[in-house]
C-alpha cells in the first residue's frame, strides 16, 4: 500500500468520525430543546421515543444517591402520597420553566421537569418510586455535570421541604 493510500485511508476515517460525533451532538441539541421548551409550537410534541433516545445520549443518573440528603427528602414526599398537589406546585414555581407529561399508556406517565439555570431535566416515572426520580444535563463535562448534579438535587431538596412545610 502506498503512502498517499495510507493517508487518504486515514483522512477518511477521521472524517467519518468528525461526522458521526457531529450527527450525534446535532440530534441530541434537537432532542434537548424538544423537552426544554415544549411550549414551542414551531416544534412537534415529544414522544416517549424521543426521551429513549435523548437518554440514551445524555447518560442519566438517579438525583438522589443511597444515605443522601436528598433521598430522604423524596421519601417523605412519597410517604406523603401527594403527587397531583406537588406537581401543581411545580407548575407554579418559575425556578422550573417547564414541566411536561407523557403518556407512556392510559395509568402509566412521565413527568419531564427542565431546571433553565442549570440546564438540566428530571425525569419522573410514576411507574417507578419518585427516589429513583433521573438527573440529565446538557454538560458533557463530567465534573461540572457533577456540580450541576449536586445543586439540582439540593434545589429539589428544598423545593420538596418547602412545599411540606406549607402543606402540613
Amino acid at each position: 500500500m502506498t503512502l498517499a493510500r495510507r493517508i487518504t485511508g486515514s483522512a477518511f476515517t477521521t472524517l467519518r468520525k468528525v461526522l458521526r460525533n457531529g450527527a450525534v451532538r446535532l440530534q441530541f441539541d434537537r432532542l434537548w430543546r424538544l423537552f426544554a421548551s415544549p411550549l414551542d409550537t414551531s416544534q412537534s410534541s415529544p414522544t416517549m421515543d424521543d426521551l429513549a433516545c435523548l437518554k440514551g445520549l445524555a447518560s442519566p443518573s438517579p438525583l438522589a444517591t443511597t444515605g443522601s440528603e436528598c433521598e430522604g427528602v423524596l421519601s417523605q414526599l412519597e410517604e406523603s402520597n401527594t403527587w397531583e398537589s406537588f406537581f401543581v406546585s411545580l407548575k407554579q414555581e418559575p425556578l422550573f420553566s417547564a414541566l411536561l407529561t407523557l403518556r407512556r399508556n392510559d395509568d402509566d406517565l412521565v413527568h419531564i421537569i427542565h431546571l433553565k439555570q442549570e440546564e438540566s431535566l428530571l425525569v419522573i416515572d410514576e411507574k417507578q418510586s419518585i427516589q429513583y426520580m433521573e438527573f440529565m444535563s446538557r454538560e458533557s463535562n463530567s465534573v461540572e455535570r457533577d456540580r450541576k448534579h449536586q445543586r439540582v438535587a439540593q434545589v429539589i431538596s428544598n423545593f420538596v421541604r418547602h412545599w411540606m412545610w406549607k402543606n402540613l
